[in-house]
């Protein structure tokens, strides 16, 4: 259920907070970034990584999908096919693939201080162009923030304590592979 006054639920507001201040976020990411992790760097306008910095969005390998505004985030930054191999496989990627995925915007021995001179920089700008960019861009990139949000939640609710993701968290636990039973239906959204 969207919190009161926004369009996101409780677990997409740690991550679409970041997308929806008027304001630029920067992210400093250091060492792993994964599943709620990930998605909340997604949330930001800016991410800049250490070179050692590993990412994987891990939400598959538990049974869910992920659910923290990346129906939002994700696609603005990556194509489809690439987000559907990353999700799907939820594999660990560096910093560097993550850069040239477009993740990630730059990579810094130290990332808050990279982060800062980026903040310093926008600092010289104008107020009010920088929030009038930051709308025009949100509008651009996003197609229907609401109905997006809603559709990612109905779906997570499909699948939350089901047979298959309660044996994908099985499996995860005792470090095997999962036996999973056949689709009954079609999941329709």
């Amino acid at each position: 259920k969207p919190l009161k006054g926004s369009d996101s639920n409780l677990f997409q507001r740690a991550a679409t907070i970041w997308y929806d201040l008027p304001v630029p976020v920067i992210a400093a990411v250091h060492g792993a970034c994964l599943g709620g992790g990930m998605q909340i760097s997604l949330g930001c306008d800016v991410r800049v990584a250490s070179p050692d910095a590993s990412f994987s969005i891990m939400e598959l390998k538990w049974g869910i999908i992920p659910d923290m505004g990346i129906s939002l985030t994700l696609p603005r930054l990556i194509n489809y096919e690439k987000a559907m191999e990353l999700t799907m496989t939820n594999r660990k990627f560096s910093a560097s693939e993550a850069v040239n995925l477009g993740i990630v915007s730059k990579l810094a021995d130290s990332p808050i201080a990279q982060s800062r001179l980026i903040a310093n920089e926008i600092l010289k700008k104008s107020p009010d162009a920088i929030y009038q960019l930051k709308k025009l861009y949100k509008a651009a990139w996003t197609p229907n923030k609401q109905e997006l949000l809603k559709l990612e939640a109905k779906l997570q609710t499909t699948l939350m304590g089901g047979e298959n993701q309660m044996e994908a968290v099985a499996a995860n636990f005792s470090n095997r592979v999962p036996i999973f039973k056949p689709m009954k239906k079609v999941i329709k959204n």
